[in-house]
């Protein structure tokens, strides 16, 4: 699995409660999708300043997910 958040704010590379944001939403798929921790990477970046997500009017997410099926 993987993940890509383009926004400007919130920021996902601080500790927030003392955990790790990123961290977090990466144990938060993993126990989701019931899988390794190698297997999902998580990673922001901005649009810096350009369109509505830069302005932080909006954000977006791209995932890209393989799905297998067991035998």
């Amino acid at each position: 699995c993987d993940v890509t958040l383009i926004l400007q704010r919130p920021k996902v590379n601080i500790e927030h409660n003392g955990k790790h944001v990123k961290d977090t939403m990466t144990a938060n798929c993993v126990r989701l999708l019931r899988t390794s921790p190698g297997q999902v990477n998580v990673k922001a970046r901005t649009h810096e300043k350009l369109d509505s997500v830069g302005e932080s009017r909006a954000v977006e997410c791209h995932v890209v997910l393989t799905l297998e099926r067991q035998q």
